[in-house]
């Protein structure tokens, strides 16, 4: 509610006062020096975590909901081309433009898994719609979730 009520404030200054502003809603990020710990690290930060304490990785449910996740050097990328464009009043969604299944993730970080019952507040599905921001802004996420985790890994065993 509070990220909608900015980019709603945001939007509102860029009516009244030509405010030169677009907003980015960016959709799970993963990459090098992520949250680990704390309540609201991603799935990344809790699978990298349980990997490194070589415990089992817990999924919630099935492990067949999905997210659309984006890695932080597309982030930055886009970031940047937003930053430097001359769009404004704009709205984008920030992510992969694919579905990727937990399990899929669980599978490319490794390890044993046990599945607990889901969470309430699971989200089942979750898939950004990047037509308007490839479109506006000529951005195209270049970093597969194979070869995002891979690095990832590699990173950690530093």
């Amino acid at each position: 509610f509070t990220k909608w009520q900015a980019e709603e404030l945001i939007m509102h200054w860029v009516k009244m006062y030509n405010f030169p502003a677009i907003s980015l809603r960016l959709f799970n990020a993963y990459g090098p020096r992520f949250n680990t710990l704390g309540p609201y690290r991603a799935v990344f930060g809790i699978f990298l975590a349980q990997r490194l304490a070589n415990k089992p990785l817990t999924i919630f449910g099935n492990g067949e909901q999905t997210r659309d996740f984006v890695h932080v050097k597309d982030l930055v990328h886009v970031i940047f081309k937003a930053a430097l464009s001359k769009k404004k009043g704009k709205i984008y969604n920030v992510g992969s433009g694919k579905e990727i299944k937990v399990n899929k993730i669980a599978k490319l970080i490794g390890g044993k898994k046990i599945y607990i019952s889901k969470k309430y507040s699971e989200t089942n599905r979750s898939l950004a719609d990047i037509t308007k921001v490839k479109r506006d802004l000529s951005w195209i996420p270049k970093i597969t979730i194979e070869k995002g985790t891979k690095e990832l890994l590699n990173l950690s065993k530093k």
